[in-house]
């Protein structure tokens, strides 16, 4: 190679090294531009914009798989995902609101991310799992609320602290410590965990029993029950919440022109499997109602009765529950070969109420049990009370608890619901409750498969598929329905009310009959916990009367839930250990006249503290219907809370209907 050739390629070589050098510091001269205090100010929040409107539509992600499966692996990464993308997202838009309020950059920035954000908002509701943008819209709010709280709290600081003002930076740095302790000592107060009614406190003795219940060191329920009632900014009185004619007439366009009183029909006549399926029950229960005008149409018994005041929209639900004649025949001929240790058995059922959560929801029912609460000291009320402390459910699900309860199987297994045996042995039988389905959960065809279903003869559950209840078609949104953080109001009363006035009436017209009677109130079944508190007042009013006046020697009277608080709650949000503990901890109390067989009395009182699953009370209701013999189901996976149980063969073990992958809803451990 010669010199000028030599030459030629350093020089292409220098050329390039130009090149390469411009273009490097056209790119550092770019990114300065970018970080322009100007440029920041004029692009930096629409990108933030951008990106926080992709993270939120990534958060409504849900879960495609069948509900119980989703619970299941709520605890995946999948899950996790989600939430990460909505803090994020959350992180990003309070950005925004925070420099905008401080004039940093201009405030069409804040107005841009409302508008954006309140279309995304209302786009997507829904509370299951599926379809879950309630929660997102409820949780993407707090969040931004809390992060433009503790951004105003460190603009504070700095603020101070530049300005070199120590002594009123020192004075609310005090004020923050002494805050921040008192909720740290207050979230970590657990004393009360296992405290049950009249202040009987749980027993644990390992020589007795396998099971022994972890013990939460981080407790959030007792410091936030009554801070969270939506309620309060509202009117407390139902009778103020208007229920609207029209929205009646809209699902239920026959009606219109054809008078002011209609009667909702009788399910007892509805086929489970075609006719009682989801949103298909709602909308024949609609389909179904007749005017009063037209009464002759109507079929089966009349028993709800809505009425308005002329050319108004003032309705009034009327409940006028008949004695059957026919019925109390029959089933009196089929009890008369059989003698029971309880004619009547009334079941009030809690859903997604758990023990501790009883006692601060019901403090006047709790207080009215307490009297009647029976401990190794013996008491000369008329009727004991027993509070089981270990009572654990399988899952925070309804229906892997409730089957076993109510059929004695688990899900996927078949089986028969008790009330089947109840009426030949007969028992008349009735139930009532708040919810749009004939169950105390909503059916649908594939957990419906293998299930014998099985008609109550008195149900009052059409009232509750009332569109101003909560509309068909629809995910069952935070304001309406049996998830609703409102109070459950209808025509002018209580959902409770309506609740507990049907059972009042089935219990007096069948007085002198062998009956049954299940009351189910899904108040609980909400992410403030509070909604339930106002079914108190009514309650209370009912046991009283009921203890007073309708119980006997020969009555039983349980209080029961499928498990706690499985909704989206503050507890959650942070891992509260009480929150994760109760929601496994179920209620259940058994009030029973106080001169009934005192060794199965003993029985009982042993029981308290001994696990107990959702199994050992579908055995409990066989052993009550017969009074000289245990009668176990055929596929006994329980024991009757009338045996004394073997604690020492009891714990998460002996069940296969855990998650035991994850161990996180039997809440037993080993002893050391």
């Amino acid at each position: 190679m010669d010199f000028k050739e030599v030459k030629i390629e350093n020089s292409k070589i220098d050329i390039k090294k130009k090149l390469e050098e411009s273009i490097i510091k056209k790119i550092f001269y770019n990114i300065k531009l970018i970080f322009k205090k100007e440029n920041l100010q004029k692009y930096g929040p629409s990108f933030l914009l951008i990106i926080a409107t992709i993270l939120y539509i990534l958060s409504l992600e849900g879960c495609t798989m069948l509900e119980y499966e989703c619970v299941a692996s709520l605890n995946l990464p999948f899950f996790f995902k989600l939430i990460a993308y909505l803090i994020i997202c959350c992180f990003l838009t309070s950005i925004i609101f925070f420099l905008g309020i401080k004039k940093v950059i201009s405030k069409y920035y804040i107005y841009s991310t409302i508008l954006i954000f309140f279309i995304l908002l209302l786009s997507n509701g829904g509370q299951n799992l599926k379809n879950h943008g309630d929660y997102n819209r409820f949780f993407f709010i707090l969040i931004n609320l809390l992060l433009l709280f503790i951004y105003q709290i460190c603009f504070l600081f700095f603020f101070y602290l530049i300005k070199k003002k120590f002594k009123k930076f020192l004075i609310l740095n005090i004020i923050i410590i002494v805050i921040s302790s008192y909720y740290y000592i207050q979230f970590h107060k657990c004393n009360d965990f296992n405290l049950g009614l009249s202040g009987v406190r749980l027993i644990e003795d390992k020589k007795k029993d396998k099971c022994r219940l972890k013990i939460p060191t981080f407790c959030v329920n007792e410091y936030f029950n009554g801070k969270l009632d939506l309620n309060i900014f509202s009117n407390e009185n139902c009778g103020t919440i208007a229920s609207s004619k029209k929205m009646l007439f809209k699902f239920a366009p026959h009606l219109i022109n054809k008078g002011n009183s209609f009667i909702y029909p009788d399910t007892t006549y509805f086929d489970f499997n075609t006719e009682s399926i989801e949103h298909t029950y709602q909308k024949l229960v609609l389909q179904r109602i007749v005017p009063n005008i037209e009464s002759e149409q109507f079929k089966g018994k009349k028993e709800i009765f809505l009425d308005f005041e002329n050319n108004t929209d003032v309705g009034k639900i009327r409940i006028d529950l008949k004695r059957n004649e026919t019925l109390v025949k029959e089933r009196k001929e089929n009890s008369k070969k059989y003698k029971v240790k309880y004619e009547t058995i009334l079941l009030i059922y809690t859903d997604a109420i758990s023990r501790r959560q009883f006692l601060r929801n019901f403090p006047k029912t709790s207080k009215l049990i307490n009297s009647y609460i029976i401990d190794n000291k013996k008491k000369k009320e008329k009727y004991n009370a027993f509070q089981f402390m270990k009572y654990i459910s399988f899952k925070d699900n309804t229906k892997i608890n409730t089957l076993p309860m109510f059929y004695g199987t688990k899900l996927g297994k078949g089986g028969n619901h008790i009330i089947k045996h109840l009426k030949n042995i007969g028992y008349i039988t009735g139930h009532s409750e708040n919810i749009q389905s004939r169950e105390i959960y909503i059916l649908d065809s594939y957990k419906s498969k293998g299930i014998n279903y099985e008609s109550f003869d008195h149900e009052n559950t059409g009232i509750f598929c009332d569109p101003n209840h909560v509309q068909p078609d629809t995910d069952q949104y935070a304001y309406q329905g049996p998830n609703s953080l409102f109070r459950r109001c209808l025509y002018g009363m209580e959902s409770s009310e309506i609740v507990i006035e049907y059972g009042k009436q089935f219990l007096e017209k069948y007085y002198d009959s062998r009956k049954y009677f299940r009351m189910a109130f899904m108040d609980g079944h909400e992410s403030t916990k509070e909604v339930a508190k106002y079914v108190d007042k009514f309650l209370y009013k009912f046991v009283y009367y009921f203890l007073n006046n309708l119980m006997d020697d020969k009555t039983a009277l349980f209080f029961i839930s499928d498990h706690g608080n499985n909704m989206p709650t503050i507890g959650k949000l942070i891992g509260a250990h009480d929150e994760l503990y109760e929601r496994s901890l179920g209620n259940l109390i058994l009030i029973i006249p106080n001169d009934f067989n005192q060794t199965l009395i003993s029985n009982l009182i042993y029981n308290q503290h001994i696990l107990i699953s959702p199994y050992d009370i579908y055995e409990t209701l066989l052993d009550m219907s017969f009074y000289d013999q245990n009668l176990k189901s055929e596929n006994q996976k329980g024991n009757s809370l009338f045996e004394k149980l073997n604690g020492l063969e009891r714990d998460c073990d002996k069940y296969d209907d855990w998650d035991k992958r994850k161990n996180v809803y039997c809440v037993c451990e080993k002893w050391d």
